[in-house]
């Protein structure tokens, strides 16, 4: 292989997983190779075409050298570099959640949020959308808790920033050598309006405790680290996966659960396929393992498993032991994802949910819609064509063979937006919708029985006028508890006050009074609840007060 195939075939292995411009890897690449000794381009020459994946659940050696694996994309080599970047990964997954309720940004993808990485040996290099740079602030930097709550910590101990010339810096103050993640293009226009989204967001705690202690930990910070980890999981594995960050450039949603100090569980919606980052992290030029790795897919599970691996205890020992495991697990559909929605179900065939006349933004919406509310994919997508025909500009896009929010105007963005996810209509109807929420959390009957108040709707269907819902089986009786008002004899101002209660044949309709007792056009359809259900949970409820007396 020609010394010019080298340097593009290392381009685009790296390229793919960090979204550099080619033009800047280029000169980079073209040094390295022009170094390599014989005995590197046949290594090199091997790894660029090989025979077999490395995914096969049997464990394999790097096969390359240390220093030139290094050099083609290096990793975080200090303990506390690798600290402050997992804690960067993990915070930046949090932060792109917070954008749904963006005007603008509730639709990106993660890479529209983060454009690039640039890994170097001794910092991070990061460029990433300003519109998450609040919701990033929020989620990394810490901030004391009320004292009431002891020396609690909400975000990640010894983190500070500052700027400098070339854009926000992120250091970890009790490091040496310091560790760093630049923020690039930041600038201060930028960060003063990620201040002004931690005020709002009542953490401009965050701010001081930065200020009061630019280089030093804070005493409560001290004795949080005294008693905990400053990041939980495998940070080495977490850090090369920022450093990896483009491989999850097209999907709508993603999540990261660290447990314990080895072992860290990916989730994500849409592309890409477990096989393709797989096949990623199992490539012996930018694999994050340092010596041995395994990886293995198991598509009925829909789970896949990367694993780092030690050096075997003894010769007697045929297994390595595993320092570090990844598993990445795929979502269910209705969490979203055109990966993950590419068919549609439809008598007698199954068509494709893309296909030549289908425009990719109608998909994409319909995918967003589902990992929102949890809707069967095709109500999603009948909502949201109902939708597009009323407006003539929506109309046009469906028609169109392709169609592309970037260059769509303010007004257009927000039918888009209101096409995809309406917003209650009404005061009254944000007030019904707001409360049926909080009195559900609020419960501690609900709480109990499901561990979490938010589990309490399976699926909502929100229309231009009003909201449909579907309940979690068993949950009927506590749920109607929470919310009917005057029901809990220990309170009497208990549920919702003005709430009243239809029934039809398939469904029970909840109707909100104003002030003055008239009735307001807020409505909340209960989805599957016929009259002879309602009389069995007007049953149990009387049951359930019964037993209170």
């Amino acid at each position: 292989m020609s010394s010019k195939s080298h340097v593009s075939g290392l381009i685009a292995v790296r390229r793919c997983q960090t979204g550099e411009p080619r033009r800047e890897l280029k000169q980079a690449m073209k040094g390295l190779a022009a170094e390599l000794s014989p005995a590197q381009k046949a290594t090199i020459d091997e790894a660029l075409h090989p025979a077999n994946s490395a995914a096969d659940g049997r464990e394999h050696e790097v096969g390359i050298d240390p220093d030139l694996k290094h050099r083609i994309l290096p990793s975080a080599l200090d303990r506390a570099q690798q600290e402050l970047e997992a804690a960067v990964f993990h915070a930046l997954v949090r932060a792109s959640d917070r954008l749904g309720s963006h005007p603008t940004a509730w639709c990106y993808r993660f890479g529209q949020v983060v454009r690039q990485v640039r890994p170097e040996p001794d910092r991070l290099r990061l460029t990433l959308n300003p519109v998450i740079l609040g919701p990033l602030l929020a989620e990394l930097l810490p901030t004391e808790a009320d004292p009431a709550e002891g020396d609690a910590l909400y975000g990640t101990a010894g983190v500070r920033m500052r700027m400098d010339r070339s854009g926000l810096e992120l250091y970890l103050v009790d490091s040496d050598p310091r560790a760093t993640v630049v923020l690039s293009g930041i600038t201060r226009n930028i960060l003063r309006d990620a201040e002004a989204y931690l005020a709002e967001d009542r953490l401009s705690s965050v701010l001081r405790l930065c200020a009061n202690s630019p280089d030093a930990l804070s005493p409560t910070e001290k004795a949080w680290l005294h008693e905990v980890r400053r990041v939980y999981g495998p940070v080495h594995v977490t850090s090369g996966l920022l450093r990896r960050i483009r491989l999850f450039a097209d999907t709508p949603w993603i999540k990261s659960t660290p447990r314990g100090t080895a072992e860290l569980v990916v989730e994500w919606a849409g592309p890409p396929t477990q096989q393709a980052v797989l096949a990623t992290l199992c490539h012996p030029m930018t694999t994050i393992a340092a010596t041995r790795y395994s990886g293995a897919h198991w598509p009925t599970s829909k789970i896949a498993r990367f694993d780092v691996l030690g050096s075997p205890a003894s010769t007697t020992t045929p297994r390595s032991p595993r320092a570090a495991e990844v598993l990445f697990r795929a979502l269910p559909p209705y969490h979203g994802g055109p990966d993950y929605l590419h068919t549609k179900a439809s008598s007698p065939h199954r068509i494709p949910l893309r296909s030549f006349h289908r425009p990719a933004l109608l998909d994409d919406l319909v995918a967003l819609r589902c990992l929102r509310t949890g809707e069967p994919l095709e109500r999603a997508e009948r909502r949201i064509r109902e939708a597009f025909e009323k407006h003539p500009d929506l109309r046009r896009m469906t028609s169109a063979r392709s169609s592309s929010l970037d260059t769509a105007s303010s007004d257009t963005l927000s039918l888009v937006r209101e096409a995809a996810l309406p917003s209650a209509h009404s005061v009254h109807q944000r007030l019904l919708e707001t409360s049926l929420l909080l009195a559900a959390r609020g419960n501690w009957s609900i709480d109990q029985h499901l561990q979490g108040g938010h589990e309490v709707f399976a699926a909502v269907s929100p229309g231009p006028y009003t909201l449909a819902v579907e309940l979690v089986d068993g949950v009927a009786p506590m749920f109607f508890r929470a919310i009917l008002p005057q029901l809990d004899p220990e309170h009497a101002a208990g549920g919702i006050p003005g709430l009243r209660v239809a029934h039809s044949d398939t469904r029970l309709v909840l109707r909100l009074l104003d002030r003055n007792g008239a009735m307001t056009n807020a409505s909340v359809n209960i989805e599957g609840i016929d009259k002879t259900q309602w009389k069995e949970i007007l049953t149990e409820l009387k049951r359930m007060l019964t037993a209170l007396s």
